[in-house]
């Protein structure tokens, strides 16, 4: 089996944005557990960051071709500030791309990729299963914090911003650009993985961006 089983499509859905080698390989349906990046020591004087991807053609048996995801690569990196789907300089926001890909109808792309990042999370082919809610179809609802200290006050108010506005539950950096528009103090750096706040007793704190995403999540709560 090349691509990927229904949980490793949920854990990408749940991280929300990856590197953007990977994202090549699951636009094509690849297991990014069957590829290994080389370092392009002429990346520098094409002004490029592309990388070379290559598959272990001992464990991919599929028929996508080195040349293929070369090409891929190249159209992802060229289009990204068209597409905005950049995260940083390495990483890109899935769903972002996903929605651009079928703008410019970039074909093949696999069908539960495409599902998974158009929020329908079902992935099975049970009918029976297919036809329950899933947690977009359910009536969500925004909570109070547990906790009143550190970011979760801010937190609150930008997811409830954004959930007001678009009446679905914000991504972390959706969260972060709010943010920062409304406290451009309080977060200071934003990295791919991470992001650096200040404390309500002014300490700079560090946190993971799916420990963010976690947080996010435990804010809402369905009928």
């Amino acid at each position: 089996m090349d691509g990927l089983l229904d949980e490793e499509w949920l854990h990408y859905s749940y991280v929300g944005h990856t590197a953007t080698w990977k994202v090549v390989l699951l636009s094509l349906n690849i297991n990014p557990k069957y590829a290994e990046i080389e370092r392009d020591d002429y990346a520098y004087f094409r002004e490029t960051t592309t990388k070379i991807i290559r598959l272990d053609r001992r464990e991919y048996s599929g028929g996508v071709t080195n040349s293929q995801i070369q090409e891929r690569y190249e159209i992802i990196e060229n289009r990204k500030y068209e597409g905005q789907y950049f995260v940083g300089n390495y990483e890109v926001n899935i769903q972002r791309f996903v929605e651009f890909a079928e703008k410019i109808n970039l074909r093949p792309l696999p069908e539960k990729f495409l599902k998974l990042f158009k929020k329908e999370i079902n992935l099975t082919s049970n009918k029976e299963e297919a036809t329950k809610p899933t947690v977009a179809e359910n009536t969500l609802r925004l909570k109070r914090p547990q906790r009143t200290r550190d970011y979760n006050v801010g937190l609150y108010n930008a997811v409830s911003i954004l959930f007001e506005k678009n009446k679905q539950v914000p991504s972390g950096l959706e969260i972060l650009e709010v943010w920062r528009n409304e406290k451009p103090r309080e977060i200071f750096e934003v990295l791919n993985k991470s992001f650096k706040y200040l404390d309500e007793y002014g300490e700079v704190k560090e946190v993971d961006m799916a420990n963010l995403n976690k947080a996010i999540s435990r804010l809402f709560e369905t009928d």
